[in-house]
């Protein structure tokens, strides 16, 4: 997209420049889809679209004395985002589900931005920190959440049990066939890609979907019609998954029905700038997915050490 001098802000010294180098990092760094303008007079706004990072949004607010961000209060990598920015930006609003509302063009156009589904942040950058905030909004660069061997405090392997792909013994501290990748920038790529592959198959279902991240990957609508899918993928063929307490947790909730969708046999490439572009892959869906007792094997635990009476 061609950058053009004027974004909406009559040229306030400060401003103007800060709003174009903004774009025009997004732009470099993050493979930006082409904006929305919401055509706002006064506060004129630009939604963005991530389509690398599963279709995430922001969106840009302009006037003559700043600009702010609208971004999601939790990150892409799972994180609650206020916390975060104490040093790197001013919050200026929190939208909550049921209260007051941002403008009706972002509601329209940025579902990823519905505070009805994660609360919403109205934020003012600090100078020099926008690109630190969207590192971590992203999940990107070194803000990026390192991943622990330990979640939700009890890690199992969920065994897959097909006619095609019967299940084999998987030793307590055994991760083959579960499509573990130990690198995490490649375990992120391939991540993201799946749950970009499962989006696109629901949404051509005529379902209406939002991305939450945990403890399921994608909140799927259609009519009454209430959806969690869980989403795993995997550069091998894949027979068994690591899943988390919780994930198991939300798939047996009787309140809704889950999905479990699987991308199977992703080619990962080499990484260009070290960035991965996934490709290929062989999807599955897996409807009603609630998972069974015997399909389940601890590998492991958390362990809370207990206190010892100090000596007298």
């Amino acid at each position: 997209m061609k950058l053009k001098r004027n974004v909406g802000v009559e040229n306030k010294p400060d401003v103007a420049p800060a709003i174009l180098n903004f774009i025009s990092m997004m732009e470099r760094t993050y493979d930006l889809g082409t904006p929305f303008e919401t055509g706002h007079a006064a506060n004129p706004s630009r939604i963005y679209t991530f389509p690398r990072f599963g279709n995430a949004q922001i969106a840009l607010r302009m006037n003559k004395e700043k600009f702010s961000l609208y971004l999601r209060s939790l990150t892409l990598d799972g994180r609650d985002l206020e916390p975060l920015l104490t040093s790197l930006a001013t919050i200026e609003h929190k939208y909550l589900q049921n209260g007051k509302k941002p403008i009706n063009s972002i509601l329209r156009h940025a579902p990823f931005l519905d505070p009805n589904v994660h609360p919403l942040l109205l934020i003012v950058p600090n100078p020099g920190q926008a690109k630190t905030i969207m590192d971590i909004y992203l999940g990107t660069g070194s803000s990026a959440k390192q991943p622990s061997p330990i979640e939700d405090s009890v890690e199992v392997i969920a065994s897959l049990n097909t006619a095609e792909e019967p299940t084999h013994h998987i030793d307590e501290l055994d991760r083959e066939g579960t499509g573990f990748e130990p690198d995490p920038q490649k375990r992120r790529a391939i991540d993201l890609y799946a749950v970009k592959r499962a989006r696109n198959f629901y949404e051509n279902d005529g379902y209406k979907v939002i991305e939450k991240g945990k403890p399921y990957d994608l909140h799927c609508t259609k009519g009454d019609d209430v959806l969690h899918v869980e989403v795993k993928g995997s550069r091998g063929p894949l027979s068994a998954l690591i899943v988390t307490k919780n994930e198991i947790a939300d798939a047996r909730n009787s309140q809704w029905k889950s999905d479990l969708f699987l991308v199977r046999e992703i080619i990962l490439g080499d990484p260009v700038d070290e960035i991965y572009a996934p490709t290929g892959g062989r999807d599955e869906r897996r409807k009603g997915w609630v998972p069974k007792d015997e399909d389940l094997t601890p590998i492991q635990y958390r362990y809370t050490l207990p206190q010892i009476p100090e000596a007298g």
